[in-house]
């Protein structure tokens, strides 16, 4: 697994490592372990509770290094 990933949330997808993802619970169960680190890039005009649900999920999966960055 990589050292890290990256998920773009907008207003319309989730996007991780470049690829569009239907269902990020079903991406990170997939997984065996979570990577070092996750940063969550979100655009300026995503709803707050979108972000706090990606956030939910990666906390689910147990990954411990999350930061987020606004684009």
């Amino acid at each position: 697994m990589p050292q890290s990933i990256v998920i773009e949330v907008s207003d319309k997808d989730v996007i991780v490592d470049g690829d569009i993802v239907s269902d990020l619970s079903s991406f990170f169960s997939a997984k065996e372990n979570c990577p070092e680190s996750i940063v969550i890039m979100v655009d300026k005009n995503v709803e707050h509770k979108n972000v706090v649900a990606v956030m939910d999920v990666v906390k689910r999966a147990n990954c411990a290094k999350i930061s987020i960055a606004s684009i």
